[in-house]
């Protein structure tokens, strides 16, 4: 045999002699799991001995600390993203000022603003009139606002809010973070799901009321098709879309500054019981933008309906006429 040949068998023959021994085979981890870990634990300062354990146990501690953990137990209040207790708060310092000669501000100064910067009322300390106390349960600092309306100004107003912020000390989560109105408050595009969820929440509460309330309800026919609602409960969605909810069949309060009043009341179109600083203050706000969003999904329907027609899909064209002839009669 040729040498040259028994030299490449001999070569082949070792390798995969080599094959037969086990490896250990190393997933490496993701560099989103590198990141998390590195900045979720830290390394844990050793104790002290503890003398409740025998000598052999003492080295069996942990070596990291969860940063997490520590975080929370030192910041029980910071909760920047829980809608719940944002709007408990809200609510909670809406209620207790409501009696207060305090001239709240649409955009500078209100409830909303304060809680969003983590605030509360301090009640420890006994104040009257128009002077507010606050404080930050993070970093325990006080701040106390005068908002009497007559002598303050609209620049006045935009210092107290910059005060929320900067009265914090540097170490507060509160000093560099606020809650985030725009996605989970005010009425805009991106909040507009959560009040979706409200109304539908509210109407499967009151399914048993077997009665129509006196309001006109002309323009709530163009989103009932939203809520699969009756025309027997257009005047009770009617009430939803103004922001409001109820506590008996007569009387109604406001989901987001408390305010209540008689359900007869709000036959008045021009009446508005909203506090100046809700965010339901503007009581067809809502309804525009529902009806803006259903507006779009039906030009996007009717879109690929054409689009469907031009590749020459004549099968459902009946059925689409008549789908889009009963969407027009539920909103005339």
């Amino acid at each position: 045999m040729d040498e040259d040949l028994k030299t490449r068998l001999g070569n082949l023959k070792e390798k995969l002699n080599c094959g037969n021994e086990t490896k250990v085979v190393t997933v490496p981890k993701s560099e989103a799991a590198r990141l998390v870990n590195k900045y979720k634990f830290k390394p844990k300062e050793r104790s002290r001995k503890n003398r409740f354990l025998p000598e052999k146990l003492q080295k069996f501690q942990k070596l990291y600390s969860n940063s997490v953990e520590e975080a929370e137990n030192k910041f029980p209040d910071f909760k920047l993203y829980s809608r719940a207790d944002f709007e408990a708060k809200v609510r909670q310092l809406a209620d207790v000022t409501a009696h207060r000669s305090l001239g709240w501000d649409r955009k500078w100064l209100n409830p909303i603003q304060i809680v969003s910067r983590g605030w509360h009322l301090y009640t420890e300390t006994k104040t009257e009139g128009s002077i507010l106390a606050l404080r930050c349960k993070c970093c325990h600092s006080l701040l106390y606002l005068d908002l009497e309306e007559s002598s303050r100004s609209s620049s006045a107003n935009e210092s107290y809010h910059n005060m929320l912020k900067s009265q914090h000390t540097i170490d507060c989560p509160w000093s560099n973070h606020k809650y985030d109105l725009e996605q989970n408050y005010n009425l805009s595009r991106a909040s507009l799901f959560l009040e979706v969820q409200r109304i539908i929440d509210k109407l499967e509460e009151v399914k048993h009321f077997e009665f129509a309330l006196p309001i006109e309800v002309q323009e709530e026919r163009k989103v009932s098709s939203l809520f699969d609602v009756e025309d027997q409960q257009l005047s009770i969605l009617a009430v939803f879309l103004r922001g409001y909810s109820f506590i008996t069949k007569d009387v109604v309060e406001c989901n987001a500054c408390g305010m209540k009043c008689f359900v007869t009341t709000l036959r008045d179109k021009e009446y508005n019981g909203h506090a100046i600083w809700c965010k339901y203050e503007d009581e067809s706000k809502l309804k525009k933008l529902l009806v803006s969003l259903q507006d779009e999904s039906l030009q996007r329907e009717v879109k690929e309906v054409h689009e469907s027609r031009k590749d020459g899909d004549q099968s459902n064209d009946l059925q689409d006429r008549l789908k889009w002839l009963e969407r027009y009669f539920k909103t005339i």
